[in-house]
């Protein structure tokens, strides 16, 4: 290593000191996606023992998966007193369910949050997926859960519903959903 990048190192060594010193807080840094492989880096790094009360984590990703945006968010809740999240470039999908998860959410002016595209998995296909950000594929997705949640109803609350319909009529015995 030359003697300019250890005194790099060094100072950002001294910044990183400096943060965690103020903030009474463990720093992590996540790039990449929101994975197995990094929610195993995650579990790894947190078994080693975490050495404050409060936890920082620098986070850019594209995301990927919104269960594992959970399971992330949920440790770092449960585990320290202050979650806060600095979003320093972009932040998407799955990124984004994390964000939701701190205490505290540091942006600037060359931050990103991107939208929550949740996966939709494809009936009876294996590993295909489409997104629900597709406005079409929403509304198809909503109408199916929709009407197969209703599907079983009976009784005269439930005459005349049809797929492609509404209805203001819908009542349901004591509060209680159909079938």
């Amino acid at each position: 290593m030359t003697e300019q990048a250890e005194t790099g190192t060094s100072s950002l060594y001294k910044y990183v000191e400096a943060i965690t010193d103020l903030y009474d807080a463990d720093l992590w840094l996540y790039s990449g996606p929101i994975d197995d492989l990094g929610f195993g880096e995650v579990i790894k790094e947190y078994a080693a023992g975490k050495s404050r009360q409060n936890a920082i984590l620098i986070l850019v990703t594209n995301g990927e998966s919104a269960n594992i945006a959970y399971q992330i968010a949920r440790i770092f809740q449960n585990n320290y007193q202050d979650f806060s999240i600095c979003i320093p470039s972009y932040c998407k999908s799955a990124g984004t369910l994390i964000a939701i998860g701190a205490n505290k959410l540091y942006m600037d002016d060359f931050s990103e949050l991107g939208p929550l595209d949740v996966q939709l998995t494809k009936q009876n296909e294996i590993a295909i997926s489409k997104s629900g950000l597709l406005t079409g594929s929403t509304f198809d997705a909503l109408t199916e859960v929709a009407f197969e949640m209703f599907g079983n109803c009976s009784g005269p609350s439930c005459v005349g519903v049809r797929p492609g319909t509404v209805s203001g009529r819908l009542r349901w015995p004591g509060g209680q959903i159909c079938g």
